[in-house]
């Protein structure tokens, strides 16, 4: 393991130990995501507990997101539902976000993308950019609202201003595939470059594709005259 998340494990415990309100929730992110420890969810659910119990404004979040996935957990969607609304009424734009995502895909509530997306909107207006690109998708396939590829261009849009890897994506995707826009496989490549600059895994296989098929269109291109 690299040393210096050791060191910063090291330093966080020490601050908690002095009553700290931020470190237990990021031992526990550590613990979760095996920074400078073995990866271990019940160990990151128990500072992720202190942590709520000294005011943390993300240890709550992070506790419904073991209970989402069970993750050291036994899967329970009540008790995830039950931590995002607890920080949620704290701002935390993450979990408006997440109660959305239960609403949207029925878990432990029933299926409702109205209310999915009156969530969302919530978080968005919070600044979550996460919440503007579901709710980009929400209009371009036609959940709980009209099909709308204009209004669905303009959230992806948005979403992606604000730095979400995904948007950049589903915008390259409108420009391959020409839905709501004119089909333009350069603008596309475009955007997929800028999701896969920012991260997100789904982009390369279908850039690699489009470089495939922008290679192939060069070369009837070329032959032709």
């Amino acid at each position: 393991m690299p040393q210096d998340y050791r060191e910063a494990m090291q330093l966080y415990r020490a601050a908690s130990n002095k009553g700290n309100k931020a470190a237990p929730a990021i031992i526990g992110l550590m613990y979760a995501d095996g920074l400078g420890v073995d990866k271990d969810y019940k160990e990151a659910m128990r500072w992720y507990e202190l942590g709520y119990q000294r005011g943390s404004a993300t240890a709550p979040n992070n506790i419904g997101m073991l209970y989402q996935y069970g993750k050291g957990v036994t899967t329970n969607y009540t008790e995830a539902m039950r931590w995002f609304r607890i920080v949620d009424k704290r701002g935390l734009v993450a979990a408006t976000n997440n109660i959305g995502s239960l609403y949207d895909h029925g878990l432990g509530v029933k299926q409702s993308h109205i209310e999915a997306l009156r969530w969302y909107r919530q978080a968005e207006k919070k600044g979550g950019h996460t919440a503007a690109a579901n709710i980009g998708s929400f209009y371009q396939h036609g959940r709980g609202v009209p099909q709308d590829y204009a209004k669905a261009l303009a959230w992806y849009r948005l979403a992606s201003d604000k730095g979400n890897a995904g948007a950049p994506y589903n915008i390259g995707r409108m420009y391959d595939e020409g839905w709501g826009v004119k089909q333009d496989w350069k603008k596309a490549q475009r955007w997929y470059e800028l999701s896969v600059q920012r991260g997100d895994p789904v982009a390369q296989p279908q850039l690699a594709d489009l470089r495939l098929r922008l290679m192939r269109k060069q070369a009837v291109k070329g032959g032709l005259q």
